[in-house]
């Protein structure tokens, strides 16, 4: 099956979980993108440049997923953009920052990063999952001291991950702040729109230091246009059915779903990590 195919059939793959999830999408983007650039025999990156470069392309394709999940949003007039601009503001100085510690200063260890990381994962979705919602209760007015944890912690996720940040910040706003499962996830999708889209502008204008790739695919800064095409037309296609589901399938099964995805990717995160 050819790269173009397999590309397609994970952006729509990807598209319907970012919609009914509120997560981009980002998990599956990383893996097709890390299996590609494993393919490529000439190639003058070290290994944390070649990681920061799939993760920059896989956050332009998570940019799709969250602005149209976001626009079928608006018009179902679930969009709350007041809830997601100050977060993914402060999501995007964190992820800038955490990028710049991680290539400049810090030396990262992954190790220690996967371990903290999947348990963060596993108790806030299990957390999310077993909770029995009060939402008779009125959801609670985040502080900016809590805007600015939440966004930092997402920010620095997307940073070292690649994913939209979604998979910490749907249970976080459905434990700490009494938010119902769809309204997290629509603020999810803007959150994700709105730090793709900023992120994506630095990665374009930065420029491609490997001659190679630039010879294997068409690139605008440290973009593979030609590579993202064929996902980002799945990811458009699919993610307003994703969102559909979301808004028609019952929260306990979306829960139960959204769990399930948090397991797959621990596993992932894992098993390249520890195994490979």
């Amino acid at each position: 099956m050819s790269i173009i195919i397999v590309l397609f059939l994970i952006g729509l793959i990807g598209g319907v979980l970012a919609g009914w999830f509120g997560i981009g999408g980002g998990v599956l983007f990383v893996v097709a993108l890390t299996e590609y650039y494993a393919t490529l025999s000439c190639s003058d990156y070290t290994a944390p440049q070649l990681v920061q470069l799939i993760i920059a392309n896989s956050i332009f394709a998570v940019m799709f997923s969250g602005w149209v999940g976001s626009y079928k949003q608006y018009r179902q007039g679930t969009f709350y953009y007041t809830h997601f601009i100050p977060l993914g503001s402060v999501a995007f100085v964190a992820l800038q920052a955490t990028t710049y510690l991680l290539t400049h200063v810090v030396h990262f260890d992954r190790a220690a990063f996967v371990i903290i990381f999947c348990s963060l994962l596993f108790v806030l979705s299990l957390r999310s999952l077993i909770a029995s919602p009060h939402y008779t209760t009125p959801s609670i007015a985040p502080t900016p001291a809590q805007i600015t944890l939440v966004g930092v912690l997402a920010g620095s996720i997307v940073a070292t991950t690649g994913l939209g940040g979604g998979a910490v910040l749907v249970p976080m706003l459905t434990i700490f702040f009494n938010y119902k499962y769809k309204k997290a996830v629509s603020i999810s999708l803007g959150f994700i729109a709105l730090v793709a889209t900023l992120t994506s502008i630095v990665n374009l204008l930065k420029p491609l230091n490997s001659p190679c790739l630039r010879i294997t695919d068409y690139y605008i800064g440290n973009i593979n246009i030609q590579l993202l095409l064929p996902l980002i037309v799945g990811i458009i296609i699919a993610t307003p059915l994703g969102v559909h589901i979301s808004n028609i399938a019952k929260e306990r099964y979306s829960k139960l779903g959204f769990f399930v995805f948090i397991l797959i990717i621990i596993a992932r995160l894992c098993y390249t990590t520890f195994l490979q």
